[in-house]
């Protein structure tokens, strides 16, 4: 039985999760950033003086036993018909809310770990309030993960493909150490994974810990590549430029590097580009690369092939033991 210990946020941790969890046999565990400010979270944040519950709850129906149903349930969101102070929120960030307010947000993660009969544990990686900012090459500070997000991903007009403006650094303000059971399940680990995901909101929301490089330096360490530059947050970078800064950011090279290598749906592609998104280029090769044909169209949307990646990582995490 191998231990893999995944790390990041958003929607990247939990597709990796949801393939390593159809592996029988595996040990998992997840490591997730605590500095939404978007959205619900955000509401609860100002509201409550809440611990963001979002990317938690999006690992833990990743890992639940009946995973589909979880996250129906745990990620519907009322919009509509409902008293407007219940607008935008999801029941699960309303009940992983609720239940840390009758003890610590650990406490309630495992309690809602158990009644899901999650596969695997979700591990915050502090338990501190913190902003995430981001300074931009025009010398504007953006404060908030949610204000950042915004930023990156809302739609522009064609200007975008040739604006120049885009993230030079991203900080955490406080920076946090590292909750003690995250830095032991890394190093527990028989593999870490880092990726796929945002570079800037996802990895280093959770990377920038303070801790984190202490955590990650004995370990076997994953990285997978995303398939994706946005042109204000990665532009143009190709899979040795986002190996090489995520090496810059955590102090370490990755000992194992994954990446895609194929952009086989035509119409999906076509519409990625014209966003001003550009696919990474496999521009890397050696013993400890994996380039292969990682990506599924999901309706308009590319993504990476869980049951793929899953394989690889299982397999890597065999192979290390």
């Amino acid at each position: 039985m191998a231990k893999i210990a995944c790390i990041g946020g958003g929607t990247g941790l939990a597709a990796v999760l949801s393939g390593l969890v159809q592996k029988q046999g595996n040990e998992l565990s997840a490591i997730t950033g605590m500095a939404d400010s978007g959205g619900s979270s955000g509401i609860l944040r100002d509201q409550l003086g809440a611990l963001p519950p979002g990317d938690v709850l999006k690992a833990l129906a990743a890992l639940a036993s009946d995973s589909e149903a979880a996250e129906r349930i745990l990620r519907f969101r009322w919009d509509q018909g409902v008293d407007e102070r219940y607008r935008g929120h999801t029941p699960g960030n309303l009940l992983l809310t609720a239940m840390s307010q009758f003890a610590d947000f650990l406490s309630a993660v495992r309690a809602l770990e158990a009644v899901l009969e999650c596969r695997g544990r979700v591990y915050p990686a502090y338990l501190d309030h913190v902003h995430l900012f981001a300074q931009t090459t025009h010398d504007r500070e953006i404060r908030g993960e949610g204000k950042i997000e915004e930023w990156i991903y809302t739609p522009q007009v064609e200007p975008i493909i040739t604006d120049t403006e885009k993230i030079d650094t991203i900080r955490l303000d406080p920076v946090p150490r590292l909750l003690p059971e995250a830095a032991d399940a890394i190093r527990a680990a028989d593999l870490v994974v880092i990726g796929p995901g945002s570079f800037y909101t996802s990895l280093a929301a959770v990377l920038l810990v303070e801790g984190m490089r202490e955590a990650l330096s004995r370990c076997y360490l994953v990285h997978v590549v995303n398939l994706w530059n946005n042109p204000r947050e990665t532009p143009g970078w190709s899979a040795r430029e986002h190996s090489d800064k995520l090496s810059e950011l955590i102090g370490r090279r990755a000992d194992y590097i994954i990446c895609n290598k194929s952009f086989t749906d035509g119409k999906a592609v076509a519409s990625y580009l014209a966003q001003g998104y550009s696919p990474v280029r496999a521009d890397i090769s050696g013993e400890n690369v994996y380039c292969s044909n990682l990506m599924c169209s999901d309706g308009s949307l590319l993504r990476h092939n869980t049951a793929k990646l899953a394989s690889a990582l299982v397999w890597l995490a065999d192979s290390s033991g």
